[in-house]
């Protein structure tokens, strides 16, 4: 699945690397020539293609990972929406915690806390 993306990722970097946005930068000459082998090497053409589609695959990437779980606008609204109306603790929950917290006093009693 994962190369699947990254093939799909490619695919749609490589069709925007023809657009009329511009990014400088400067680099070392080792640092060109190396971008200039993996060019050749990826068969992406040109070195400018190379790195567009590095750069913007990794971006995707570090978004993703970002964004965790909550890659959906679905799955985002809901997470929220139960962080800003949580549902009242269920019975489970209540003795759950009544149980915690219990430890917890006799943990602080024995400490003389």
């Amino acid at each position: 699945m994962i190369k699947k993306r990254q093939s799909q990722i490619k695919r749609g970097v490589l069709q925007k690397v023809l657009s009329k946005e511009r990014l400088d930068l400067r680099l070392s000459g080792e640092n060109k020539q190396i971008l200039e082998k993996a060019a050749i090497i990826s068969g992406l053409g040109s070195t400018n293609a190379f790195v567009v589609t590095a750069a913007v695959t990794n971006a995707y990437y570090v978004i993703a990972e970002h964004d965790g779980i909550l890659t959906t606008e679905k799955a985002r609204k809901s997470f929220f929406s139960a962080l800003e109306n949580p549902e009242p603790p269920n019975q489970a929950l209540r003795l759950a915690f009544q149980k915690r917290s219990g430890a917890l006093t006799a943990r602080y009693e024995e400490h003389g806390v």
